[in-house]
């Protein structure tokens, strides 16, 4: 299944050359299926993945470790919120540790985050995969501007190829994640 991401009604910039003061969704190995999704804000960079948690790390060290991989990374700013603030990102984080039982992504924070900044849905239970979510965040205006740092050329669409909700569940049974209940 491909799933895509038009990005043609935004302004973007071509490189990260200073962090935005709004919070950032991070997407990295977009080739891979499913892509990895964090969060920068205030130049930090918060990971959350099956493995590891990674919160507060700077920006400028993230970006170079990409860079030295030449892994181009997509940055999605959203709309300045009036009281978000860095304490918000670092509760929400604190939430998920790996392998804590939950049936949890890397995409679980952020689901938390839009739910409580930038609603998407009002389903809790709601678990859209990262394609789906990004094209929500899209329909409800959240998005102020896209980062293409290190991309030959900025894209009109972001394509996601052979993206099925199998390769999540794959995942979660490798590390041996239980559902949440």
């Amino acid at each position: 299944m491909k799933l895509q991401l038009d990005l043609t009604a935004f302004p973007y910039t071509e490189n990260w050359t200073e962090a935005p003061h709004s919070p950032v969704i991070f997407l990295t190995y977009l080739h891979r299926t499913p892509p990895h999704i964090a969060m920068v804000f205030n130049n930090h960079y918060h990971s959350y993945d099956l493995q590891k948690f990674d919160t507060k790390i700077s920006l400028h060290k993230v970006l170079n470790f990409f860079d030295k991989k030449n892994e181009p990374v997509l940055g999605i700013v959203m709309k300045k919120h009036p009281v978000f603030s860095i304490q918000h990102l670092e509760e929400i984080y604190s939430l998920w540790k790996p392998n804590n039982g939950n049936l949890s992504t890397c995409l679980s924070p952020l689901l938390e985050f839009t739910n409580l900044f930038y609603p998407i849905s009002s389903d809790k239970n709601f678990r859209p995969n990262i394609p789906e979510f990004l094209n929500l965040i899209k329909q409800a205006s959240y998005i102020d501007k896209i980062i293409f740092h290190k991309f030959n050329k900025p894209l009109p669409m972001i394509e996601f190829e052979n993206y099925h909700p199998a390769h999540t569940q794959n995942l979660l049974e490798k590390y041996h994640v239980p559902e949440r209940k």
